[in-house]
């Protein structure tokens, strides 16, 4: 059978010294596939764009909500209740189905979607004046209230205005009175390598903790009453399955050198049956022969006997970061200071103090073998070349833009953290760190009595109990008061009670108490 291909190739150079005719020559002889799938990839991504937006503006837009937390005075609990705070704040969110995510037609969920709630922590320095928030959603506050409450019950949760509308907006930079400095905070290395975390900082011999949150409140409490640190970190519930967990599995079989499972082929079945037919036919036609066949020495399942001690700690480290609950988490940093020269001349706004003090207070999460935090270079607003000027300008106005949003799905690529490293970059001061300013609680929460009497009933009443057996009758031939004769007093004992006070009746014996002759 031959295939005459000689009509296609006189078409071919017919429109090969005009490139429409070309493109037209392409198009109709398959190209029309390729313009079709890509057609298909690009609505997927333009309709979930646009259902994403949908129910973001529905139902978050406007309902969030920002709370100022006092952290409790001399609280001696460790990030260990800041761990289990987060792993509440897990519980705020769920998993989408498939109709949900996309927003299929002939469902409820049709031009809608669904999209996880997102969450922030903040820690912020006005002026040296420092304040932890938690911005969640409406619906959201009181599970949010209750996780804190629980692991610190004499915290005090306020609902505040947003201080970022006291600074300009982002169409407003440059401003003539305030200059910052702003990046986003990422990660060094992959998501699977973890930061050095709050177990890290304990002293072996006397188990007290090193709180690495003392150098950045110390840093933020000593800046002047013209300059501002803004620290966020915006959370969201990982996807599952999750595409970090696992690169993290890949890379641990990378270090031990564990092989991992072949993938499944399609084709793998038949090849088996071929392989199985071959060897079949080979063998009745080919004589065995009696030559010792090559025995293949088992090789080990992983190379971890022989890891460095350095590398051991490693995969150690990664796996524990694999089982412990994980966020989505995008972290931003603001320093603000006014360009206007202060009473002494200088201006407050002074690089040095604000962005390389948070610098080195970030540095101490830093495992160089493991990870650590830095800024994305395509977002900070230093170290650029060419234009400087305004990628500066645009850059702020953007990370600006961002950082009011809280949002999770702008900007660069997001982190992901679990439970116990989060603890460790935002929790609440131990009872050892003495930063002045950090806004604390006064008073000692207490609960209400438990006999306090309620506005409305209970919905359920307290009843009297009744015995299910009748009461028996008295028993009969009981003494009576005439049984007893009269008590006589004697005259020759002095009383004690005194003249002027009245004299107490001594109780009298129950008439139905049973008498032994």
């Amino acid at each position: 059978m031959t295939i005459d291909l000689s009509a296609m190739a006189q078409a071919f150079q017919a429109s090969a010294g005009n490139p429409i005719l070309m493109m037209w020559f392409i198009f109709l002889n398959g190209g029309w596939l390729a313009v079709i799938i890509t057609f298909v990839i690009g609505f997927k991504f333009a309709w979930k764009e646009f259902i994403d937006r949908r129910y973001i503006n529905k139902y978050y837009t406007g309902n969030y909500v920002l709370l100022a937390i006092d952290v409790p005075k001399d609280s001696e609990q460790t990030p260990k209740a800041a761990e289990q705070m987060f792993a509440h704040f897990n519980g705020i969110s769920k998993a989408p189905i498939f109709p949900e995510k996309w927003g299929l037609p002939f469902t409820e969920f049709f031009g809608y979607g669904f999209v996880p709630p997102s969450m922030s922590v903040e820690l912020v320095s006005l002026g040296g004046y420092v304040q932890f928030f938690v911005r969640c959603l409406i619906v959201h506050r009181e599970i949010i209230e209750s996780a804190i409450y629980a692991q610190y019950p004499d915290a005090e949760i306020t609902e505040v205005e947003d201080y970022v509308d006291l600074m300009p907006k982002p169409s407003d930079l440059p401003h003539p009175e305030w200059d910052c400095w702003s990046a986003q905070v990422e990660l060094a290395r992959p998501d699977a390598y973890p930061i050095r975390t709050y177990p890290m900082f304990e002293h072996g011999l006397t188990q007290k903790l090193i709180d690495p949150m003392a150098a950045l409140l110390e840093l933020m409490n000593r800046i002047g009453p013209d300059e501002q640190i803004w620290l966020q970190w915006v959370l969201q519930q990982e996807e599952w399955p999750s595409h970090w967990r696992k690169k993290a599995e890949k890379i641990v079989n990378k270090i031990i050198g564990r092989k991992g499972a072949a993938k499944a082929s399609p084709f793998e079945v038949p090849l088996q049956v071929a392989k199985g037919v071959r060897e079949s036919i080979t063998a009745s036609l080919i004589p065995l022969t009696h030559e010792k066949e090559k025995i293949k020495k088992d090789e080990p399942p992983s190379l971890m006997l022989h890891l460095s001690p350095g590398e051991r700690e490693t995969v150690t480290q990664i796996q524990i970061k694999l089982t412990k609950v994980a966020f989505k988490v995008k972290g931003r940093f603001f320093y603000w200071g006014k360009t206007v020269p202060g009473p002494n001349g200088q201006k407050p706004y002074n690089k040095a103090r604000g962005v390389n003090g948070v610098v080195g207070a970030l540095r101490q999460f830093a495992m160089q073998d493991s990870n650590f935090f830095t800024f994305n270079k395509y977002t900070k607003t230093s170290d650029i070349v060419f234009f400087k000027r305004d990628r500066i300008i645009l850059r702020n106005r953007r990370n600006l833009y961002n950082y009011r949003m809280r949002s999770i799905w702008r900007g660069r690529r997001p982190i992901y953290l679990n439970v116990e490293e989060l603890a460790t970059i935002f929790h609440f001061p131990t009872i050892d760190v003495k930063a002045g300013q950090v806004q604390k609680t006064e008073t000692k929460r207490a609960g209400a009595p438990s006999t306090l009497p309620f506005e409305k009933p209970l919905p359920i009443q307290r009843v009297q109990p009744k015995s299910a057996a009748p009461s028996a009758p008295a028993p009969t031939g009981l003494p009576t008061e005439a049984t007893f004769p009269p008590k006589q007093v004697s005259q020759a004992q002095p009383s004690s009670i005194p003249a002027n006070q009245p004299r107490t009746e001594e109780p009298q014996v129950p008439v139905n108490l049973p008498y032994v002759d």
